[in-house]
């Protein structure tokens, strides 16, 4: 009987293991997608969380050290490249879209978060490349000079190659210090803001205050509809797939959940939750599942905001807030134990002493 070794044999994959597929891009489209960047001397690369998904995070980096194009991402993008980057300027954003004359998307919809990439936010005359799985979105593409059916990795791999000795980065160089002169002129001019002392706290100062506590691997999820947007503003994310929130759709509520999931699959990685009180009080209960289930074992704050803490360190914001153990607790013990809550008439009545007052009057 004749014998093979073991390490020579190339064995199925299991039942039910997936299959990825990662088709490339054909040549004579790289070749063109190649040929408007060389044209183009203000381009930008926009991403989404389609180089999440098809765990092209290192080439998306590589790509960009490789081009020299200034990059953004989308708000559930954040992280696939660290936000300290020095082809990075958020604060840049609005200049770079409205006068970049090539837009490069790589992974996720023009939709209403990219602005249909679309003017008054884009330039209109902006040549405009595509790379993304689904032949429909490229299909479906208002206007597209050249469109890419192709797994991200693949395809940025393939530029990658082919970009090599080009000088793109060299061209882009003037682009890129006009768009980092905007980007000191107005982190500047944000510094004064966060830096405010005023009562009560102004949402941004918070945001501050928690950014700088933040583990650089931490993971946020932030919540709401103003804090949203104030802690897009101020807290930078530097992994990837550590950024999370209410997505597309917008669905308020999420915030706590989602966190309770983070610390669950990553118990020894720090989890913060940065919630609006609407928000928190969609969930808020959510607290008592996390102390159930030991996956939270850190205070959290809700006022303006929520921060899920895993620090004793404690910033004059956060501090400002309500805490709220997750320890679990007896509530029908700590209700009676309340001094301003009385039962009046079967009802609970967390009033003024005036109103209790008169409250126990007339009962």
């Amino acid at each position: 009987m004749s014998s093979v070794e073991e390490d020579s044999v190339v064995w199925p994959p299991k039942a039910g293991e997936a299959v990825r597929a990662r088709p490339e891009a054909p040549a004579n489209l790289l070749d063109e997608a190649l040929q408007l960047l060389e044209k183009s001397e203000k381009p930008v690369v926009i991403t989404g969380t389609g180089v999440f998904w098809s765990d092209a995070i290192d080439e998306t980096r590589e790509w960009v050290e490789e081009s020299g194009i200034p990059f953004f991402t989308t708000p559930q993008g954040r992280g696939v490249i660290a936000e300290d980057h020095r082809y990075f300027y958020p604060h840049a954003r609005s200049n770079a879209f409205k006068e970049a004359d090539l837009v490069l998307i790589v992974g996720t919809r023009m939709n209403y978060v990219t602005s249909f990439v679309k003017p008054p936010q884009f330039n209109g005359a902006a040549r405009l490349i595509r790379i993304d799985i689904d032949p429909e979105e490229i299909a479906d593409s208002p206007r597209l000079h050249v469109g890419i059916v192709g797994d991200a990795k693949a395809v940025l791999r393939q530029l990658i190659e082919k970009a090599r000795g080009r000088g793109l980065a060299k061209r882009f160089e003037p682009w890129r210090n006009y768009l980092g002169g905007i980007q000191q002129k107005k982190k500047a001019a944000q510094e004064e803001k966060l830096a405010t002392s005023q009562e009560p706290i102004h949402p941004l100062r918070l945001c501050k205050e928690i950014s700088e506590f933040l583990d650089r691997d931490a993971i946020l999820c932030v919540d709401g509809r103003d804090i949203l947007n104030f802690g897009r503003q101020t807290i930078q994310t530097f992994v990837a797939r550590h950024r999370l929130n209410s997505g597309t759709l917008g669905t308020m509520g999420v915030g706590l959940p989602f966190g309770v999931g983070a610390k669950v699959a990553k118990p020894g990685t720090q989890v913060v939750v940065l919630h609006g009180d609407g928000s928190f009080g969609l969930n808020a209960m959510e607290l008592d599942t996390a102390a159930r289930h030991r996956s939270a074992s850190s205070p959290s704050s809700a006022s303006t905001a929520d921060g899920q803490r895993t620090r004793r360190r404690k910033s004059p914001a956060a501090t400002s807030a309500t805490r709220v153990s997750t320890r679990w607790r007896n509530h029908s013990a700590v209700t009676a134990n309340t001094s301003s809550t009385r039962k009046i008439s079967g009802r609970h009545w967390n009033a003024p002493p005036q109103r209790r007052q008169r409250e126990s009057r007339q009962s």
